[in-house]
């Protein structure tokens, strides 16, 4: 009788559905044990309440198109400021990525936008840079640039299964349970964009790598969604990304002479 309870205020309560109960109000051992499973299921718990949150219009938040566009264009002034300083191995660098992916979160978790992924995968690029600049910090040393190391092949395997795993789970479920636009490709360059900015933390040398084959497909991701102020940001970070790997190796190079 208690699991017919809960659920009646959980499950159903969550889902808008209603149980309708026979005059006695009597439920056979199997209605039972089919009321507890999705109870005691995680998933059975939260789904149902995430699905019309995150579908709901009235949750989230609206912008009108000036806002939209004040917050790409300031967002792609602090990305580019934050790409620049990380070519150049400044510790600053993480300050405008900081301010720039919380300002993206903004504009991608939007009704208008609904890119959750990409709302995900920047709000984690802050915390990130929350990392990469006390990491950066730690390591730097007056009048010395921060040192470049590269991974070994097992290193960048490992790296590619992490995101190949998240790709795959975070697809899985934005397809799944809410109205995420471009589920899977979302959540494919969101996975590896952490693997990247992971690498870039650790100033890792094959991270460039990721980052040019992530901002080409970005273009083409944010010109779909109408924001060719980011899909101009992201040829601009694609060209870049590969000025950062030539002088990424070229300073390696000069430091294991």
């Amino acid at each position: 009788m208690i699991a017919t309870i809960l659920w009646h205020i959980v499950w159903v309560g969550g889902s808008d559905q209603s149980i309708q109960y026979e005059d006695d109000y009597r439920l056979s051992y199997m209605d039972q044990v089919s009321c507890v499973i999705p109870v005691t299921s995680v998933t059975g718990f939260f789904v149902p309440y995430f699905r019309n949150v995150i579908s709901a219009s009235d949750v989230l938040w609206s912008l009108t198109p000036a806002q939209s566009q004040w917050i790409e264009w300031t967002g792609a002034i602090f990305n580019l400021l934050f790409l620049i300083f990380l070519i150049q191995r400044k510790v600053i660098c993480w300050i405008f990525g900081i301010l720039g992916s919380l300002l993206v979160v903004a504009l991608w978790g939007s009704y208008e936008k609904r890119l959750y992924s990409e709302a995900i995968l920047y709000l984690i690029y802050a915390l990130l840079g929350v990392y990469g600049w006390i990491r950066w910090r730690k390591d730097s040393k007056p009048n010395q640039e921060i040192p470049v190391q590269r991974w070994t092949i097992q290193k960048i395997l490992l790296g590619t299964v992490f995101g190949i795993l998240g790709s795959v789970s975070l697809g899985t479920f934005m397809s799944r349970y809410t109205d995420a636009d471009l589920p899977w490709v979302d959540a494919t360059t969101s996975s590896f964009s952490l693997v990247a900015t992971y690498m870039e933390a650790q100033r890792v040398l094959q991270g460039w790598w990721f980052w040019i084959l992530l901002n080409t497909a970005s273009v083409f991701i944010y010109h779909y969604k109408d924001s060719n102020v980011l899909a101009g940001q992201m040829v601009v970070y694609a060209i870049l990304s590969v000025v950062g790997l030539i002088q990424w190796r070229r300073t390696l190079q000069e430091s294991n002479r």
